[in-house]
């Protein structure tokens, strides 16, 4: 029997282990600066959970980043996608058994992707979404993934180098409560405080 507990993902806490959890998930080739600083403005509210992927990019022997999926974001792989799902479903179902709480989930770029598409599977486990720079893929339909609705489940948008009405509209179609604005990890920081 297997424990359901482990992941091959590498994973680190801050903050106090009774506070509202969050998970942040960085994009490919972003070092986790970008996902420590709004780690930091949560910490003392909230129990924060960086998780690294555990797909390594390689360039001449030397590591590029690590990638959740292959592929760009419009048409993600089908295989690696998968594979980073099932990784983060772990993740999510033990700090849920853990809490007891729902959690929310902020990715940048692919984090934010994987991030959308964890809450549409895992809905009732979702406090809410932060996704910069993460679309919804436009594949999603081809996709063998058993999407829940996300009737009232509350997504903000950040955007930096991308657009995300498309995802916006999308998301809106299966329930979910949209939030936009030019991303800022302060305002960001205070959206999730706000779930709580």
């Amino acid at each position: 029997m297997s424990d359901s507990r482990k992941t091959a993902l590498i994973t680190w806490t801050t903050g106090e282990r009774d506070k509202p959890p969050v998970i942040l998930l960085h994009d490919r080739y972003l070092d986790h600066a970008s996902t420590l600083q709004l780690g930091e403005l949560l910490a003392p509210t909230h129990r924060v959970v960086s998780a690294r992927s555990a797909r390594t990019q390689m360039e001449k022997g030397l590591i590029k980043g690590y990638y959740w999926f292959l592929g760009p974001f419009e048409r993600p792989e089908l295989s690696t996608l998968g594979d980073g799902l099932h990784h983060l479903e772990r993740l999510l179902l033990t700090l849920n058994e853990d809490t007891g709480s729902r959690i929310t989930l902020a990715g940048i770029g692919e984090g934010g992707t994987i991030a959308l598409l964890l809450a549409l599977i895992w809905p009732e486990l979702i406090s809410g979404i932060v996704s910069t720079d993460g679309p919804l893929p436009l594949n999603l339909g081809e996709l063998p993934l058993e999407l829940g609705e996300a009737d009232g489940l509350n997504v903000l948008l950040t955007e930096q180098d991308r657009d995300l009405s498309v995802t916006a509209a999308a998301l809106e179609a299966r329930g979910a409560s949209i939030s936009r604005i030019a991303h800022d990890d302060t305002a960001v920081a205070a959206w999730i405080a706000a779930l709580a």
